[in-house]
């Protein structure tokens, strides 16, 4: 694995907890539009009363690959974080942990939008260094 890959793994975490995050606001959602229906005098309820134990079931495991996730965002960051060039360090930051865009990274830094992509390919390098003794 290259290190661009290695970092990529971060925006690649990013997309999926957003994806379990609103997973879990669909089925919250869900179990809480629970309506009962009257029929004449009778109210008729949910048909599986464990339905909030396996909603709590399925948050509970939405929750460990969330933590899992993060662990792998923190990992990336801390190879960041040894990166000794500032302006290296911050456009891998941008990048990688914030998810930024080119364009918005270079507004950010305050640099044209070529001269950030070949501090992209400096700041590769510095890392790659790092993740070779990893």
């Amino acid at each position: 694995m290259t290190v661009k890959q290695w970092l990529s793994r971060a925006r690649t975490c990013d997309r999926e907890i957003n994806v379990l995050e609103q997973a879990k606001t669909r089925e919250r959602d869900r179990l809480l539009s629970i309506t009962a229906s009257m029929d004449g005098d009778v109210v008729s309820h949910t048909a599986d009363p464990h339905r909030f134990d396996k909603y709590m079931e399925l948050v509970d495991a939405l929750d460990r690959r969330i933590d899992e996730l993060y662990g792998i965002k923190n990992e990336v960051r801390q190879l960041i974080e040894k990166v000794q060039d500032a302006r290296l360090r911050e456009l891998l930051m941008l990048r990688y942990v914030s998810i930024m865009t080119w364009e918005q990274i270079a507004v950010t830094m305050s640099y044209s939008y070529m001269h950030v992509c070949r501090l992209h390919g400096d700041a590769l390098i510095a890392a790659d260094e790092i993740y070779k003794k990893m």
